[in-house]
């Protein structure tokens, strides 16, 4: 009877000795070299021979494309292949930008809570407050979502937290 160990991130701070080819390569941000270090240790579930594309390169494309508004697999294309030659100054990217099937399928594969983790820690390292930085909060109800029936239903509302020194939305 085997024992499965449930996923252990890693933590904050710890991931940074691991290198990537964005260490070798020159123009590389801090902030890519943090998703790196902290999604390149994913496992990828896919079969080794079927592999056409870096996991990392997936998800890095895929993580900038959310941020950016994407929300399907066709946009995370489609944002990709906008920037194809940003992406080479740091991705390997060996048979080009992925598919939207690609994107739907890698991703749909990873484990949700093995993601969720790297996310988390991700999050946590980039939305680190210094001392005497300020969060500005500002929130908005949406246009048009008031109650106009009368059936009590509040207007949808859109909050924002960027904290004013590190330009975080």
């Amino acid at each position: 009877m085997s024992t499965t160990q449930a996923f252990e991130p890693p933590r904050v701070g710890l991931t940074h000795h691991i290198k990537t080819s964005a260490d070798v390569k020159s123009g590389v941000m801090e902030d890519t070299r943090s998703i790196m270090a902290h999604f390149g240790v994913l496992v990828d579930p896919r079969i080794d021979h079927t592999k056409e594309h870096k996991l990392i390169d997936i998800v890095v494309i895929a993580l900038c494309a959310v941020i950016c508004g994407a929300e399907y697999f066709t946009e995370m294309e489609t944002f990709g292949n906008a920037k194809v030659e940003w992406w080479k100054t740091f991705l390997e990217l060996p048979n080009g930008i992925p598919s939207h099937d690609t994107f739907g399928r890698v991703l749909s594969l990873l484990d949700p809570g093995q993601f969720q983790a790297c996310f988390l820690n991700w999050v946590r390292e980039i939305a680190k407050l210094k001392l005497g930085e300020v969060i500005a909060v500002d929130g908005k109800s949406l246009n048009g979502s008031a109650d106009r029936l009368g059936e009590g239903v509040p207007p949808r509302r859109s909050v924002r937290g960027p904290a004013v020194t590190g330009h975080t939305v």
